[in-house]
């Protein structure tokens, strides 16, 4: 099985996106908890 650029290009947006809103909601509760 073969990945168009367009497809792996989702992939990665769709993990850095994930990756992004859990870092910035564990620091906001991170900053409640102080």
């Amino acid at each position: 099985m073969t990945l168009s650029a367009t497809q792996l290009g989702l992939c990665l947006q769709s993990y850095w996106y994930m990756w992004l809103t859990s870092g910035l909601s564990g620091l906001l509760f991170i900053g409640i908890d102080i």
